[in-house]
């Protein structure tokens, strides 16, 4: 077993651009109305399935009994139609994933959360060791999108792994749904994670020193996770091939153009900066 004293860090290209667009146009896979019925190698169109693309429908118990009926071994892709799919935390704390699968969204869908709720996709760890965790999840073209208001606080999205291997995120959007205490990727005793062409934008931080890393590169222990699913196992096995690659951090900014949120701090393990401080600013500084 592989066991490397430090994680190992791809190229990282830290763009700028003025903002993000979404095209309307999408593949529609049909698959038949009714019971899931759980096969081998099988592509599942998330709306046919239950999911209610309107915005206002809580779709994380749906989701988990999609995932559900599937097995590690079905290699199943959940394709997700154009449309506005809400989460909200008032059944699942967490979405659960497993084994061999794919998200495959269609350009112009978006899993929502707001009103200050928060949801992880937890990647369990019943084992402990590099193997202990899932493998081989995907994520395609997916938009995770949240808000902030004065009354309810920052909604937050985090991909939240232990002992995980072989994740990749192509493509992707997470646009202002950060927790100003944590991230949106949670990377933690896990290998083999493919992080590119991806968007990363601001979020509400409530003090100077709350602008935390997007991506957090970390050891399988239990005050590195974001989220703690019952019965995993913690090792303090540090993560490593960890690659990001050609993905934008920017900051949200209001009609203006003046800047709204600052972006978050792309990668490490620790780390925040003064929102008020900028890249080229030479007061700008570290604080592990």
């Amino acid at each position: 077993m592989k066991k490397p004293g430090k994680y190992i860090l791809g190229l990282m290209l830290l763009g700028t651009v003025g903002g993000f667009s979404l095209a309307n146009v999408g593949t529609n896979h049909q698959v038949n109305q009714g019971a899931i019925v759980a096969h081998a190698a099988t592509t599942v169109n998330a709306v046919n399935q239950g999911m209610k693309a309107d915005g206002k429908t809580d779709n994380s118990a749906t989701l988990q009994r999609i995932i559900n009926a599937y097995s590690a071994e079905d290699n199943v892709t959940i394709h997700v139609p154009k449309g506005t799919y809400l989460f909200t935390n008032d059944d699942l704390k967490a979405i659960e994933l497993h084994s061999n699968i794919t998200f495959d969204f269609d350009d112009g869908a978006i899993f929502k959360i707001a009103n200050g709720d928060r949801m992880a996709f937890a990647y369990p760890s019943p084992s402990a060791g590099y193997d202990g965790g899932i493998s081989n999840v995907t994520w395609k073209n997916a938009t995770f999108e949240g808000d902030y208001n004065s009354t309810d606080g920052q909604s937050v999205f985090v991909q939240s792994m232990n002992h995980a291997q072989n994740v990749t995120f192509d493509g992707c959007t997470f646009d202002n749904c950060e927790s100003p205490t944590g991230h949106y990727i949670d990377i933690d005793g896990s290998h083999n994670v493919d992080i590119t062409n991806s968007t990363f934008t601001g979020f509400n931080a409530s003090t100077d020193f709350d602008y935390k890393e997007a991506i957090q590169v970390d050891y399988s222990d239990t005050k590195a996770m974001s989220y703690h699913v019952s019965g995993d196992k913690y090792d303090d096995l540090a993560s490593y091939d960890i690659n990001v690659t050609n993905n934008n951090f920017i900051p949200l900014s209001k009609a203006s153009g003046a800047v709204k949120s600052f972006a978050p701090n792309p990668i490490g393990e620790h780390v925040v900066y003064k929102k008020r401080c900028s890249w080229s600013d030479p007061r700008y500084s570290l604080y592990w």
